[in-house]
């Protein structure tokens, strides 16, 4: 009887670890698929409304290029804070 019921503990506690690093691989795959969908927003100008809309001209005057290159610096530091995101999951265990 201590046996099986040592057994069933242990096949709980493999549940439990599959569970948690089943979690984390969704975590881990949405922050990639998030980083994806930034690198393509980069061709666009960010707006400062809320909510946040992008916008390409038609053609480039000087001030949309300065703030295509305001945008794209704002979109790599979303895409930094989403890896280090991901590097504090993985270093929780």
């Amino acid at each position: 009887m201590a046996e099986r019921q040592k057994l069933f503990d242990e096949r709980r506690e493999q549940e439990k670890e599959l569970r948690s690093l089943q979690r984390k691989k969704a975590l881990i795959q949405y922050a990639e698929a998030k980083k994806e969908h930034y690198k393509l927003l980069r061709n666009f100008i960010q707006t400062q409304t809320k909510p946040t809309l992008f916008f390409a001209p038609a053609k480039h005057s000087m001030r949309s290029l300065e703030l295509l290159k305001a945008s794209e610096k704002a979109i790599d530091g979303e895409i930094m804070s989403t890896f280090h995101y991901r590097l504090s999951l993985l270093m929780r265990g």
